[in-house]
């Protein structure tokens, strides 16, 4: 597993490179569920909704037991051996994992954690040059939550979710907000979950293997662009 996940680690490296591509500077906009996190309407913010309505106790199980990346300790430890420092970009898209783990969970006005605190204690990473990187995050823990409980959803929601990958796919492609691996890294990563994407939804008896299959490269992702 370890060899496996090495090598997917390498591919999204290796994309990366082959792809000079500049990077994001999307206008996250969330308003509802909690004003510190979303602070105008968009489709993650109606995503969200979507999932809270349906809110249930396999959900809340699922997001108490799950442990992100960085609270890890092996797998934080390896990771600061091979990359000691830890950039704004990773740290913003850590943050959002963090902050749709709280709001799924219905924590009240969470407190992010310093480690993942933007550079500028005073500004949310919303008003910073990664608000991009946070909102993926976001996205990110939303669509792997819903792999691993799979609650009932309409073609309404997955088509909002197609909407959702082709604004990251145009924004990473189109602007320069992070440096140009950090932001190789992120398209070489949508690459591996866009088949997925563009096939959801399957006929029921076809969803548990494609929940599985974006479920694992969802975990990729969320490994592999934190701190």
């Amino acid at each position: 597993m370890q060899n496996w996940k090495l090598a997917r680690s390498r591919s999204y490296w290796y994309l990366g490179l082959v792809s000079a591509i500049a990077v994001l500077g999307v206008t996250i906009a969330f308003s509802v569920l909690s004003p510190q996190l979303f602070y105008s309407p968009n489709l993650i913010h109606l995503t969200y909704e979507t999932i809270a309505q349906t809110q249930s106790n396999p959900i809340k199980e699922v997001l108490q037991n799950l442990q992100l990346p960085w609270q890890n300790p092996i797998t934080s430890t390896q990771k600061f051996e091979t990359t000691p420092t830890t950039s704004p970009a990773a740290q913003a898209f850590a943050a959002g994992l963090w902050s749709g783990q709280q709001i799924l969970l219905g924590n009240d006005n969470p407190i992010l954690p310093q480690l993942l605190s933007p550079p500028l204690k005073e500004l949310s990473w919303l008003q910073t040059r990664w608000k991009g990187d946070f909102e993926l995050g976001q996205w990110i823990l939303l669509l792997w939550t819903v792999t691993q409980v799979s609650p009932p959803l309409t073609d309404t929601f997955w088509d909002k979710q197609k909407q959702i990958f082709i604004h990251f796919q145009a924004d990473f492609s189109t602007t320069n907000q992070s440096s140009a691996v950090e932001t190789q890294r992120v398209t070489s990563a949508l690459k591996f979950i866009k088949p997925f994407i563009e096939k959801v939804p399957l006929p029921a008896k076809q969803e548990p293997q494609l929940y599985d299959q974006l479920g694992r490269e969802l975990a990729f992702m969320m490994d592999n662009l934190s701190p």
